[in-house]
């Protein structure tokens, strides 16, 4: 730490203190204290400053622990303090000058006198003066400090650290205090800057008194400060934050940030003020109050301006996460495991005006014998206020400004899956049936409504992505404002310039009057401007998986880009607010833009020349862009097969508007309104009115309505289209369309002269009114011109807009697979249409008459027989109307789906409630879909180094698709597929021959969904195969015509004739198929009795076999018994008795035994596959699932208890055997806990040794 501590002279006296110096007299952080007087004099410099106190620290750590941890610490800071000279006088305080008895002031010499952060006060006079200049100047506080701190955990699995930087400096005021007066002479300048000057009656400043070019200058300094900070963090572990779980993470941040704050110099007395210099006076961010009177004279220029503060502030941050992470909408949930990247940045910038103040408890008088510039600032006295100026007089506004701009960006590289189920998009649409504004809007948002409820209630569709993707967002925002400057008298304001007068954006307020008076006299609006800028980008690349719309997997990429641009002018105009009267002279022009003015009493308006009374205009703009563009192409599968799929989508808009906006003009008197020009009067985009208007024009009268003028103009396309070639083939997307043209010429305001009780206007040459009125409420109207002209103007408003987007699906097979374009605008995977658009029409049309109320109309120029005021409007209910108002908006949405749901209501009804109890198992049925890309995408690098990729990808789509079909709760969907494996069974589409077993193994699935499994595989291993082929898919179909010949005997009653030879069909039929499929006999016994018993409930009727298959009478009666049962589908046929087959797990369970359903099925063609290990974890082939269902079920017996396996200790181990007509057993082992009855460790072992 380090110190440096100033040590203060202190001179002290009861009485006076004089202090004298040949050369400089320097008073450095010292006090000089007197009872009475005390005077200061230097031949040269006289200084009188502070100094500083200074402070230092410094102090770092560094430390290292095991491992690898370690530490760091490190702060700084510096501190400087003004210490002040402290001057106290009991009476007077002089300095350089010397006072009379008489109250005069003399300049004793010296050279300059400086005064700097250090206080000077006077129980009396407080009197400085010097031969050049006098400066009063701030003193500057100053602090600064660093600090930083880092850490590393273990190994290095964490990292942080953070470092941050402050630094102000502040401004302390350098004071000027009497208990009577202040004065301070200068031969040149008098600078205050950041200081004050305080006393109980008058002060009086005196600058130029030897050097014509002396200036008063009241000056503001600046308080800064600014900031800076860093952090990091690395981690390497488990951690979560916002829904996502990280297993390592890292975050960097900063900001900074930065101030400067206006700090003015202050006079304050509790009597007069007065500034007077041989040049300028310069009051910047400055104030000076009087309690009586305030006068600035100049002999050039008078100058009361703002300053500036300033802020900036930016911050940023990235963030990256390794991990997973879950996220959701009103419309889904998306899961996501991969590297998330995020970036932001914020930045603000702030531009604002600091108002000098002038006050005056009495008048404020302001004389500048060239000109007064008035800039974003205020003027106030209770009585009068005068600003005369030898040249011109300007009262502006401050510009004042902020600026915004923040960016985000997110890009993610991995895997995400979302499951949408349209929740908020249903709720909307639903909250928005039947509305709109015409029929066809309304009938449209009520079939968007039904096709928003069908597809929501269908369950939710998923989607899968692995790749890249980016997305991001900017917007900036620029905004100029003006701070008004303000003139607030409470008696009168005057201003008066001999040249010209320029007020933009004033605010002028008196009690009593205002008046203006100059050469050109302009009150005009000081514009302001808002702009934005917004940009909205997304891509992606990579793979894409999805159900909505038919399962697809391909590759591909998009990218889009959205940008917006808008501008709007803004005017603040010139307001006049008068107690009693206005009056504005002009010896040349007179202009009034914008400007709102009025007045108790009367308003006078004198043009030497012209008088321009006009609106303000502010233009504005906007632009919307956007372009998209992606393509994809993979396979797409469905029931009837797998085919090749390509995917294109295109768009693009732009809309522009442009716009000019009028802001009128308005004057109001309580009493009278005049208004006089010694050449032409125009009045366009204005409204005056008083209790009598008065008008009088030296040459032409132009009265005009200024239309709001605009065009609107855009075009945009866009074109999706999915293409699938293969099974069936199919086509999907959509193409829209659509246009907006627009153009507005349109009044909002008719500019009107009107008086409550008379108008009197006099033109010496012509009047001409382009839809616009003058008009008497009374009546009493006179209008005197040489000419007179008039002309009607029709407005009109018009823009059309329209765009018409449509799209269609249709396809060859079973299932359509549909473009992203047409998901949700029909039945899923079907054929279907939909077309969809708005149409806009805004069509307004007015006239605005050129009008003459009623009274007395005199053309001097008119001879007999003219009548310059026909056809001329003179009924001012139609001065102003509107003809045609027609803003008309229709929204289109029609589908194919949508119709036939609103055909068949109840139809409908019964639809959507079933789908609503299915809700569960289609969203199950969607998380299946979104493993099974996963799985296919695993498969097709696999299946492209053995050939066949895509039958894999096949095989595990329809196995997936079969699976839930069987296991729906849905009657429909599980005969579906049921016919499904009899029809592959059969290698052939059975049609309706299948129809009653098909019947019969839905109703038994109901009840014992594992027997209707178990019953399939039995009639499964009806066809004979060939070298491994799967049973699903026979070379020789010979299970056909046992099917067809059960699902015959299935149909009738089996007592009747008929119902007989149906069964002995069946029967020899199943016999024969058994003998052919090459199972032994034993295997071919317990086949046929397992049929029999699972669809007809019964044993099997040896009595009904004949030709060949009599060689199984006996085997069969054996394995049944001898005490046949009865009932059943059979009933009536011979008893056979109840046996074992001994080699069939099924064969030895009764119905009781099964007590839970199958939930997973092989697909075709993966059932004989050959088993490399002797033991497997996944099943291989149908009867290896079977197998495992059964296990799940707890089918099985104990071959081991209590086994002594630390992994298994006190468990049993359980084996359950499926047998097969190939000798290819299925045989599984798995562990259970007798205690939880939880299983676990399934296995296979392999069907053969070859």
């Amino acid at each position: 730490e380090d110190h440096v501590s100033q040590v203060s002279a202190d001179l002290k006296a009861g009485g006076s203190v004089a202090l004298q110096a040949g050369q400089n007299l320097d008073i450095i952080a010292s006090r000089i204290n007197a009872g009475s007087n005390i005077a200061l004099d230097a031949a040269q410099d006289l200084t009188i400053a502070s100094a500083q106190d200074e402070s230092s620290y410094f102090y770092a750590k560094k430390s290292k622990g095991s491992f690898g941890r370690s530490s760091s610490k490190q702060q700084e800071s510096y501190d400087s303090s003004n210490v002040a000279s402290v001057i106290n006088a009991g009476q007077d305080l002089t300095i350089n000058t010397t006072k009379a008895a008489d109250g005069s002031v003399s300049i004793n010499g010296g050279h300059d006198v400086s005064v700097i952060g250090s206080r000077l006060s006077a129980g009396n006079d407080l009197i400085l003066g010097a031969i050049n200049d006098v400066t009063v100047l701030s003193g500057v506080d100053e602090q600064g400090a660093y600090s930083q701190k880092s850490k590393s955990g273990s190994f290095g699995v964490s990292k942080s650290g953070k470092s941050e930087l402050k630094t102000s400096s502040t401004q302390v005021a350098s004071e000027l205090n009497a208990g009577n007066d202040v004065v301070v002479a200068s031969g040149k300048d008098i600078t205050l800057r950041a200081s004050n000057i305080g006393a109980g009656n008058d002060v009086d400043l005196r600058a130029g008194l030897l050097d014509k070019t002396g200036d008063i200058n009241l000056l503001s300094a600046n308080d800064e400060a600014s900031s800076h900070s860093d952090e990091y963090k690395k981690k390497t572990g488990l951690s979560v934050s916002g829904g996502f779980l990280s297993i390592s993470s890292a975050k960097e941040a900063g900001g900074q940030a930065q101030s400067s704050t206006s700090v003015g110099s202050q006079i304050n007395a509790a009597g007069n003020v007065s500034l007077q210099t041989e040049r300028d006076i310069n009051i910047v961010g400055s104030g000076v109050n009087a309690g009586a009177n305030v006068s600035l004279n100049a002999g050039q220029d008078v100058n009361i301006l703002s300053a500036q503060s300033t802020q900036s502030n930016q911050d940023w941050e990235k963030n990256r996460q390794s991990g997973i992470g879950v996220s959701s909408n009103a419309n889904g949930v998306t899961f996501f495991a991969g590297v998330d990247r995020t970036k932001e940045k914020n930045r603000l910038e702030q531009q604002s005006a600091a108002a000098s103040q002038v006050r005056a408890g009495e008048d404020l008088t302001v004389n500048a014998k060239r000109d007064i510039n008035q800039v974003g600032s205020d003027l106030q006295a209770l009585n009068d206020i005068n600003l005369t100026a030898g040249r011109n007089i300007k009262i502006d506004t401050a510009r004042e400004s902020q600026a915004v701009e923040q960016q985000r960006e997110n890009s993610r590289n991995g895997l995400s899956a979302s499951i949408d189920h349209n929740y908020g998009s249903t709720k909307d649409a639903i909250s928005g049936a039947g509305k709109g504004e015409d029929a066809t809007s309304k009938g449209s948002s009520t079939l968007k409504a039904v096709d928003s409820t069908s597809q929501f209630l269908s369950g939710p569709t998923g989607d899968g992505k692995f790749g890249n993707s980016k997305q991001g967002t900017s917007q900036q925002v620029v905004e100029t404002t003006n701070r008004a400057s303000t003139l607030d008298a409470g008696n009168n304001l005057n201003i008066s310039a001999s040249n010209d007068v320029q007020i933009s954006g004033g605010q002028l307020q008196a009690g009593r009057d205002i008046n203006i008076k100059g050469r050109d006299v302009t009150l005009d609006a000081a514009k302001g401007s808002y702009s934005q800028e917004t940009s909205e980008q997304k891509s992606w690349s990579g793979i894409h998986g999805s159900s909505s719309g038919g399962f697809k997997l391909g590759v591909g990429g998009s990218s889009g880009i959205a940008k917006g641009d808008q501008s709007q002018e803004a005017s603040t105009v010139t307001t006049l607010q008068a107690g009693r009267d206005v009056t504005i002279k002009a010896s040349n022009d007179l202009n009034l833009i914008g400007t709102q003015a009025q007045a108790e009493r009367n308003i006078n308006l004198n043009a030497g020349n012209t008088l321009n009374i006009k609106a303000a205009q502010n233009d504005s703009s906007t632009e919307n862009t956007r372009k998209n563009g992606g393509g994809e192409a993979g396979i797409a599968i469905g029931p009837g097969g797998i085919g090749v799929y390509a995917s294109v989508n295109i768009g693009k808009g732009d809309l522009e508007r442009e716009g000019k906006q009028q802001q009128e003009a308005y004057l109001y008197a309580g009493n009278h309104l005049g208004f006089t020009s010694g050449q032409d009067t125009n009045i366009a985009g204005a409204t005056l009115r008083g209790n009598d208007v008065v008008g009088r024009v030296g040459r032409d009268l132009n009265v005009t309505s200024l239309p709001d003028t605009g065009k609107a103009q855009g075009k945009e396309f866009d074109l999706s289209a999915t293409v699938v070639v293969g099974f069936g083939g199919s086509v999907s997307g959509s193409v829209g369309y659509g246009q907006t043209n627009g153009s507005k010429n349109w009044i909002e305001e008719q500019t009107r002269i009107t008086a409550k009780d008379k108008v009197d206007i006099r033109t010496e040459n012509h009047t001409q009114l382009d839809g616009a009125l003058i008009a008497s409420d009374s009546g009493n109207l006179k209008l005197d011109t040489n000419t007179l002209g008039y002309s009607d103007i029709a407005g009109k408003d018009k823009e059309h807009g329209y765009y018409l987007n449509v799209g269609g699906s249709y396809g060859t097979g079973s299932s359509t697979t549909q473009d992203s374009s047409q998901v949700g605008k029909g039945d899923n995977q079907k054929n279907g249409w939909s077309v969809e658009g708005w149409n806009y029409n805004k069509d307004r049309e007015q006239i605005v008459r050129g009008t003459v109320g009623a009274g007395d109309v005199m053309v001097r120029s008119d001879t007999a027989g003219k009548d310059s005021t026909a056809g001329l409007n003179r009924d001012v209910d139609k001065a102003y109307e509107i003809t045609r108002d027609d803003e008309h908006r229709t929204d289109v949405y029609v589908t194919k789906s949508s119709l036939d749901a609103v055909a068949s209501p109840k139809e409908t009804l019964d639809q959507w409630q079933k789908n609503a109890a299915l809700y569960g198992e289609n969203s199950r049925n969607t998380i299946d879909k979104l493993v099974d890309m996963l799985v296919v995408t695993a498969l097709l690098p696999l299946g492209a180094v053995t050939g066949n990729a895509t039958e894999l990808a096949q095989r595990q789509v329809a196995r997936t698709e079969l699976m839930q079909q069987l296991n729906s709760l849905d009657e429909d969907k599980r005969s579906a597929g049921i016919r499904t494996v009899l029809n592959r069974v059969a290698d052939k589409n059975l049609g309706s021959n299948a129809e009653a077993l098909v019947a019969r193994i839905a109703e038994l699935g109901e009840e014992h969904p594992d027997q209707a499994m178990q019953a399939m595989v039995l009639l499964t291993t009806l066809n004979k195969p060939n070298d491994g082929a799967s049973s699903f898919v026979p070379v020789v179909a010979l299970g056909a015509g046992a099917i067809v010949a059960l699902s015959a005997a299935l149909s009738t009653t089996a007592a009747t004739p008929e119902g007989q030879d149906r069964l002995r069909a069946a029967a020899n039929a199943v016999a024969l198929s058994v003998a052919q499929s090459g199972q032994s006999a034993e295997q071919q016994v317990s086949t046929s009795i397992e049929i029999w018993k699972f669809l007809f409930s019964t044993t099997f009727p040896v009595h009904l076999l004949d030709g060949e298959n009599t060689r199984l009478v006996n085997p069969i009666v054996q394995a049944q018994g001898a005490n046949p049962s009865s009932g059943g589908y059979a009933a009536g046929a011979t008893p056979a008795g109840v046996g074992s087959t001994g080699g069939s797990q099924i064969a030895d369970q009764t119905p009781v035994d099964y007590s839970r359903p199958v939930v997973e099925l092989p697909a075709p063609g993966v059932m004989n596959q050959e088993i490399v290990d002797k033991w497997s974890r996944e099943p291989k082939s149908l009867q290896d699932e079977m197998a495992l269902e059964a296990a799940k079920a707890g089918a099985g017996d104990v071959i081991i208890r209590n086994l002594g396996d630390e992994a298994f200790k006190g468990m049993d181990k359980i084996e359950y055997k499926v047998k097969s007509a190939d000798g290819k057993d299925s045989v599984v082992h798995y562990v259970r806990d007798p205690k939880t009855g939880t299983l676990m460790d399934f296995k296979f072992k392999k069907h053969s040794i070859d």
